[in-house]
This record gives C-alpha cells, structure tokens and sequence, in this order.
C-alpha cells in the first residue's frame, strides 16, 4: 500500500554497524522510542488501510494477465495504485500457510487462505486480494494466541472487485455484514465476535484500546467501501475473543 514517511521515523543507518545494546547515533532513547514505535504503528496502519479505499480501491480490472497485477478472488486481474502492495520478498509474505490454515467467516461465506506478512517500514501492504494476512510483527501469533491479541488484515476493493474484506462489508447500508455472535477461524483457532467498529481513518490510531494487548482477541482490519465508489474514508474493524 502506500508509502508514508513520519516524522522522527528512524529507517536505520546502512552500512553504519551497531553493537548489541548500543544506542544509535540519532536515536530518542529507548523508553521514547517504545513509545512512539507505537504511535506509528498505529499511525502506518490508518494510512494503510487508507489506502485500501484510494489505492486499492482505484483499479483497472482485466480479465487475462497483464504485467504487474493481481488476481482477485473472481479471477479478475487487478492493477493496484503504485506502492498500492509491498513485494512479496520485501515483507516476507507468504499468501497461503498450509495445513488446513483458514480464515473463515462463516456467516457471510467467506473461506480463504490465511497468510502471513510483516509491516515493512511503517507499511502493512498485503501483497495479494486472495487471502487474509496474520501481521507476523504487530501482536502475537497464533501460538500465543491466548496471551495477546492477533492482527489480521484484508483488502476490500471498489468497482466491482472482489477481495476478502469485500464480504465483510454491507456497502450499500454502511456497516458490517458480521455481528456479534458469529464466528471466526484463524487458522485452527476459533474466535466468537463481540464488537464491530467503523472509524474514520485518520482517527484510528488514536483508539488506544485497539492497540492493548488484550489476552484473547482478535482484531480484523478491512476498508469500508461506499456506494459512490469514491475512495475509502472509514476503517471496518471486527473485534473478537478466543474460544476457550
């Protein structure tokens, strides 16, 4: 998704080495950097998913292949915005984990792929419409599942696309097509649905409840789309707690 630079946002220093432990030239110590680490974290993923809405929202479909796109999961081909998605390499995603590991929501029929990808740089970019992602660096994984909260994220795409966060989302009346109660499997964990959120993207970062790390819970990311099909302005968040 798109690129976005933060002030005070240390990128590092190439070629410069660092002992362990040391401080590094230009660095705020430790405690501020912890600090407003998070308060990019919370910052990159409102840009991002932002970003769902404009980037990837503001697409070609074709129905055969064309240089430098990706498959919807209707077959379509879809050209994202540039640095709509960061490179498969880059984030270390993978689209497809395996095993039987699923997102599946079954109330409204979605079943997909769970994959896995790190933010890079201040930048969650999934890099594919087929799947929904673990963000392997924000939260705990699934194995720590019962002592933190997961992070997963989906694109949702306008004009005819179809993307995972796409069935999460009741474009014509504005608001989830979840609701409490129904469920949702991570991979080979079961999550009930307590909440459903819609926030204006640039304020999400400031909802420090969402940023808690919640024993537990599940949060799940997605752009609400609009039926003018202009660019995404709100977040569609699904909130959740483990079965025990």
């Amino acid at each position: 998704m798109g690129d976005y630079n933060y002030p005070g946002f240390d990128t590092g220093q190439p070629g410069v080495p660092v002992s362990p432990g040391a401080p590094v030239p230009g660095e705020p110590p430790e405690e501020e950097k912890k600090k407003r680490k998070g308060g990019f974290l919370l910052l990159f993923l409102a840009i991002i998913l932002a970003v769902c809405g404009v980037g990837l929202g503001g697409y070609y479909v074709w129905q055969n292949y064309q240089p430098g796109t990706y498959p919807d999961m209707a077959g379509n081909r879809v050209i994202p915005d540039p640095d709509a998605v960061v490179p498969v390499a880059l984030a270390s995603a993978t689209p497809d984990l395996g095993n039987g590991m699923r997102f599946i929501v079954s109330s409204v029929g979605l079943n997909v792929p769970l994959g896995i990808c790190n933010e890079v740089n201040g930048v969650i970019a999934p890099p594919g419409f087929t799947s929904a992602y673990l963000i392997r660096n924000l939260g705990v994984p699934l194995a720590q599942a019962s002592k933190g909260t997961v992070y997963v994220a989906a694109h949702s795409l306008r004009n005819g696309g179809l993307a995972p966060g796409n069935y999460l989302i009741d474009v014509a009346d504005q608001k989830s097509k979840v609701n409490p109660g129904d469920t949702i499997q991570v991979g080979n964990l079961t999550y009930t649905i307590t909440e459903t959120r819609i926030i204006p993207k640039p304020e999400v970062g400031d909802v420090n409840d969402l940023w808690t790390n919640v024993p537990k819970r599940l949060i799940v990311f997605t752009c609400l789309q609009n039926a003018q099909h202009t660019p995404s302005t709100d977040n569609m968040i699904i909130i959740a707690t483990l079965n025990s």
